[in-house]
C-alpha cells in the first residue's frame, strides 16, 4: 500500500509538471505542447491504474466510482441518456472519454519487426482470410479501449477489455455508414464499452449492441477471431502484419499494469453479485447460438484437450492447448504464467464431419490423422491446407460471463 501510495504521489507531481510545461508553451511551441498533453495524458492513466488497484488491495477505500443514477454529472459525453436498453445503474464512470485513446488508421509491423517487442508466447487476436492476417497483440490493446483499422476493405474495430479478457472484432459499417469508435471511460460488468464519435451511443462489445443513445438497439456484426500465441501467428503467416507500438501515445506496452489481476478474488469495478458456482477468474470459453449459452470451463477443456457438443442443432469442437502466456499475471508480460489457449469451429471439412483427439499438445483427426493448429487450419498431413469454419466465442473470465447470462449452461 506504500509503495501505491508513492506511485499516486509520483503522478499527481508529474501531471503537475504537466500543466506548468503546457502552460508555459501554450500554443506558440505546438510541437512541445502536444508533447506535454501526451505525457499529462499518460501519467494521468498510470495515477488511474493505480488508483484501482489501491481500491483493489483495500477494500474499505472509497472512491468515487459509482453507479450511474444521475447523469447530470457526465459532462465530457454528448449523450441522449433518455435512449437506453439497460438499467443505467449497471454502468459505471471510471475514467474521462478517451483517457484510454482509440487509435485510428494505426501503424503496422511486419514479423521480423514485430518480434523486437513481442515475445514468442505473448497473446495476440488473430483475424484472418485466406492469405491475409493481421494480429493484435494484447499488450497494446489494454492500454487502447478501441482500435479502428481496415480488413480486406471491411472497416473493424478491435476492443479488448483486460479486466474480463472479453476481445471482439466488430463490422463498424450498419446500413451504410461506417462509425469510429473511442472509449467513454464507462464500464458494465466490468467490460469496458465503447461510444461511436458520430452519434456518442454507448455500445457494450460483449454483444456488439448499442445500449445508451441514438443508436440504442442496433447490433454490430461480430467477425471471427482467436487469441494466439505470437509464434502461431509469425509460423502461418510470415507476411502477416502485426500493430505497432508506435501509436502516438507513451505508454508502457511491455508491461502489465494488473499485476496479478488474474489469479484474484475479485474483479475491479464490478457492480453485481459475483456467481460463486466457479472461481471468479476462472477461464471459461462462452459460446452463444440462439438464445442459448453456455460455458466451457478451463479445467474441463484442459483435462479433455479437445470437447465436442452440440448447441441449437449447432454442431462444434473445442480445442485446447498450452503455450500462451497471460498478459494480466507478472510485471514483466514475457513472465506469465502459461494459461494455455483455445479455439471454437465447426468440425466440417467439404461436407463430411471429423472427429479430433489430442496427442503431445497437438490435434489430429481421426480419418487421416492430419494435424491441426488452433486458428483451425490443418498443418500436416491429408488434408495441409484445409481450414475450419471458425465460430464466435468468448474466451472470457467466469464472473464476466455469468454477469452476463445469468441463465448459462454448463458443460460438465
Amino acid at each position: 500500500m506504500d509503495n501505491l501510495n508513492k506511485l499516486l504521489n509520483y503522478h499527481i507531481k508529474r501531471m503537475n509538471e504537466c500543466k506548468l510545461f503546457m502552460n508555459e508553451h501554450s500554443q506558440k511551441d505546438i510541437d512541445n505542447y502536444e508533447m506535454g498533453i501526451q505525457k499529462y495524458k499518460y501519467h494521468m492513466n498510470e495515477y488511474e491504474e493505480c488508483l484501482g488497484l489501491q481500491l483493489a488491495t483495500n477494500p474499505t477505500l472509497v472512491i468515487q466510482q459509482q453507479p450511474i443514477l444521475d447523469v447530470s454529472g457526465i459532462t465530457d459525453l454528448n449523450i441522449n441518456w433518455t435512449l437506453f436498453d439497460v438499467p443505467l445503474d449497471e454502468l459505471i464512470k471510471t475514467k474521462g472519454k478517451d483517457v484510454h485513446p482509440y487509435l485510428f488508421d494505426p501503424k503496422f509491423l511486419t514479423i521480423p519487426g514485430a518480434r523486437r517487442y513481442i515475445d514468442s508466447k505473448a497473446p495476440v487476436l488473430v483475424i484472418q482470410d485466406d492469405d491475409e492476417a493481421k494480429a493484435y497483440p494484447l499488450q497494446i490493446l489494454l492500454w487502447h479501449g478501441a482500435v479502428n483499422d481496415v480488413f480486406n476493405n471491411r472497416p473493424i474495430v478491435i476492443s479488448y477489455s483486460g479486466l474480463t479478457n472479453n476481445t471482439r472484432i466488430l463490422d463498424r459499417d450498419i446500413n451504410g455508414i461506417t462509425y469510429t469508435f473511442g472509449t467513454p471511460g464507462i464500464l458494465r460488468n466490468s467490460v469496458r464499452l465503447l461510444y461511436d464519435l458520430e452519434t456518442e451511443s454507448i455500445w457494450d462489445p460483449f454483444t456488439g449492441r448499442a445500449i445508451v443513445g441514438h443508436m440504442t438497439g442496433e447490433i454490430l456484426e461480430s467477425i471471427p477471431s482467436n487469441i494466439v500465441p505470437f509464434s502461431l501467428f509469425a509460423e502461418l503467416y510470415p507476411s502477416g502484419l502485426v500493430l505497432s507500438p508506435e501509436t502516438g501515445y507513451i505508454r508502457r506496452y511491455l508491461a502489465n499494469p494488473y499485476i496479478g489481476y488474474d489469479t484474484g478474488d475479485e474483479p475491479l469495478f464490478f457492480l453485481g453479485e459475483i456467481d460463486r458456482r466457479f472461481p471468479t477468474m476462472e477461464r471459461v470459453v462462452g459460446i452463444s447460438i440462439g438464445d442459448t449459452h453456455k460455458a466451457y470451463p478451463y479445467p474441463i477443456l484442459i483435462r479433455e484437450r479437445v470437447v465436442e457438443d452440440v448447441i441449437n442443432d449447432t454442431e462444434l469442437v473445442i480445442f485446447y492447448k498450452t503455450g500462451m502466456i497471460s498478459n494480466m499475471d507478472t510485471a514483466r508480460i514475457e513472465e506469465g504464467r502459461d494459461v494455455g489457449y483455445t479455439g471454437v469451429f465447426s468440425p466440417y471439412i467439404n461436407g463430411e464431419k471429423l472427429t479430433f483427439y489430442s496427442m503431445d499438445n497437438e490435434i489430429y483427426d481421426e480419418q487421416t490423422n492430419s494435424r491441426w493448429n488452433l486458428l483451425g487450419i490443418a498443418e500436416e498431413g491429408p488434408l495441409e491446407g484445409e481450414k475450419l469454419e471458425m465460430l464466435i466465442a468468448a474466451d472470457v473470465f467466469w464472473f464476466s460471463w455469468a454477469a452476463y447470462f445469468p441463465d448459462t449452461e454448463i458443460y460438465t
